[in-house]
């Protein structure tokens, strides 16, 4: 439930989309801890791009 509302879909896609990663063997998932097995194909299946969390601050001298 948690990861559905942190993800703003419903509680049934979040759930096979936690399925699919864990039969795909990319994280395995208990009720209280998730474990990434496998960060890169992981990265790779999402086509995440981490360009967006650099920011450069110019300062004006």
């Amino acid at each position: 439930m948690d990861v559905a509302d942190a993800s703003g879909i419903s509680q049934v896609h979040a759930n096979r989309v936690i399925q699919e990663l864990r039969q795909l063997g990319l994280v395995e998932w208990d009720s209280k801890h998730v474990r990434i097995k496998d960060w890169d194909s992981l990265v790779r299946l999402a086509s995440f791009d981490s360009d967006y969390l650099q920011s450069s601050v110019e300062a004006d001298l």
